[in-house]
């Protein structure tokens, strides 16, 4: 997949705007027990959803600003995604068809986490990130700057498709809380 940086990164902020505004809207005001309230016993609540990308974002919030921070302004504004950052950020994105069930892996299972009212805070704050983070990515290479992942120490991805792969994620199991609540 190629790119123009600039409409990749507006297309991202817009992304993250959208859902800060539907846990705002649709989450917040919402009160904890029922956030909390799983639609089966191995199905996630709202507050699950939200605590496993706060997990995700523990690691790849900080991975993302020390790549950004330690590579040089840009004026390049293509990009080129890598064939696996793009299978990884596609594997993520709401399509037409029917979502893939994953498996989660144990240590970023919210099932194994304790949840609670400051979830949705700590989601939101960690938004309020991703937008500052993808701002920032505006002057740096996105094809040529590398992000560690979770996957396995040693793979990199390009600040590109992590990007995708963060916003992607989150957009997917946003979804998920939503229908959760519905199922209740």
């Amino acid at each position: 997949m190629e790119s123009n940086r600039d409409d990749l990164l507006d297309d991202l902020r817009q992304r993250t705007e959208r859902i800060i505004q539907t846990v705002q809207t649709d989450f917040s005001k919402l009160n904890t027990d029922r956030l909390k309230q799983r639609p089966s016993v191995n199905q996630w609540g709202v507050l699950d959803c939200l605590e496993h990308l706060n997990i995700f974002a523990d690691f790849y919030l900080p991975e993302i600003e020390k790549s950004i921070e330690a590579s040089p302004d840009s004026a390049e504004n293509s990009f080129k995604s890598g064939w696996f950052g793009n299978w990884v950020a596609e594997s993520m994105r709401i399509t037409d068809q029917p979502l893939k069930k994953m498996k989660t892996a144990a240590g970023k299972n919210p099932i194994n986490h304790s949840v609670s009212d400051q979830t949705i805070t700590r989601f939101l704050k960690q938004q309020d990130h991703l937008l500052e983070l993808i701002d920032q990515s505006h002057r740096r290479n996105l094809t040529n700057v590398k992000v560690s992942t979770d996957i396995v120490s040693f793979i990199k991805m390009r600040l590109g498709d992590i990007l995708r792969f963060v916003v992607y994620h989150n957009e997917r199991h946003l979804e998920q809380a939503k229908r959760a609540l519905e199922n209740q």
